[in-house]
């Protein structure tokens, strides 16, 4: 990997100008994203600089290379019950049986998967970008992008006015744009609930209690551990059969079974116990998150106490009355991002020529400002 391709993908987790989203959409496509990616690399470097898979092959018709790689490329298999007493890794719990079908094949693919699911994570913010069409970045005063301005620079009164046209000029667009944003948060949740099942799919119906699981099996004691199968093994085994066939020097067809380890196994059981925890954890937050959003869009005084946390006390009142009163959701959505992006004094004083613009304008006037415009 080029460095220029490092700086490309480090560039991206770190903070922008102008934030155009939330918290929980940052949760997904930076930290989960990144999560993914770490994942991937871990596994693709023990893959290329570690060895994968070791299998115990002595018989001298046997090359150990070729046999090793027929076994990582074809899978191999778990061990029969009767096994599970004399090796340490216990993969049978559920009585699968050791017939020569490929049970293990799919753990080569997990750097990849673990690869497409972090840009899965970060494609849907990327289309969110170019359908922002930098609203929010527009709002500059003086040609200073809003995040780079000191107080020293500032003229409140002057840029805060100027600012407050802006705003109620572009009143026609922030419907659609907040419709486009709240899709983009629906997109997030179904994307978190999906990585969640996805995996369990590709670990054969294991992953959906494989965290819970391996909490408590560890709470246990050694002595009753015993009695129950490890969740780890059971999902990543270490050990594992590999029949391989082979042609001897008689020219008859014979296989040759072998113990094989599966050292990947020991960096994925870890690697996916902490994707468990923490895609538990986005599902709740984002979750909650849309319940939340709900929230905001059906109860004004919500919206207004949202919005009145950006604003210093004095203007609080003011604040909770011009968004209960005079905006819509997607108004206050708006001025909410425009308050996380410029500097507090400035957004009383935008807060505070907005309430008194509105107030001045008839109810016709106001239906104007309203207008979808051009873009």
């Amino acid at each position: 990997i080029s460095m220029d391709v490092f700086e490309k993908v480090s560039g991206f987790f770190k903070k922008k100008d102008v934030d155009i989203d939330t918290n929980v959409c940052k949760l997904h496509y930076r930290i989960t994203a990144a999560l993914f990616f770490a994942s991937s690399l871990a596994g693709l470097t023990n893959h290329y600089f570690g060895e994968p898979i070791s299998c115990n092959f002595n018989d001298k018709d046997i090359n150990p290379d070729l046999a090793k790689d027929y076994c990582w490329i074809h899978g191999s298999n778990y061990f029969p019950d009767v096994y599970n007493g004399h090796i340490r890794c216990a993969v049978d719990p559920m009585g699968r049986k050791g017939q020569d079908v490929s049970d293990t094949s799919y753990y080569q693919w997990v750097t990849v998967v673990l690869f497409l699911q972090a840009v899965l994570c970060i494609f849907p913010y990327k289309i969110w970008k170019l359908n922002e069409g930098g609203l929010i970045s527009s709002f500059q005063t003086n040609g200073v992008s809003m995040p780079q301005m000191d107080e020293d620079e500032l003229n409140f009164s002057s840029n805060a006015q100027a600012m407050s046209r802006h705003y109620l000029n572009l009143r026609g667009r922030y419907k659609e744009y907040f419709i486009k944003f709240f899709l983009l948060e629906i997109t997030f949740l179904v994307l978190s609930w999906g990585h969640f099942f996805f995996i369990d799919w590709f670990l054969n119906g294991q992953f959906l209690g494989y965290g819970s699981s391996a909490v408590q099996y560890y709470g246990l004691s050694l002595e009753e551990r015993v009695n129950y199968a490890n969740p780890l093994c059971t999902t990543f085994p270490t050990e594992v059969s590999c029949t391989i066939p082979f042609v001897g020097p008689s020219g008859y067809e014979a296989s040759l079974n072998s113990l094989c380890v599966l050292s990947q196994n020991i960096v994925n059981e870890k690697m996916y116990v902490l994707i468990w925890f923490w895609l538990v954890f986005l599902i709740v937050i984002s979750s909650l998150n849309f319940v939340v959003r709900l929230a905001y869009i059906a109860i004004p005084s919500y919206r207004a106490a949202f919005v009145s946390q950006k604003v210093s006390s004095y203007q609080s009142r003011e604040t909770k009355h011009l968004v209960t009163n005079r905006l819509k959701p997607h108004d206050a959505f708006i001025l909410g991002q425009l308050g996380k992006n410029i500097n507090p004094g400035l957004f009383d004083e935008l807060v505070h020529h907005i309430l008194r613009s509105l107030e001045t304008l008839g109810d016709d006037e106001e239906k104007v400002l309203v207008t979808p415009t051009p873009c």
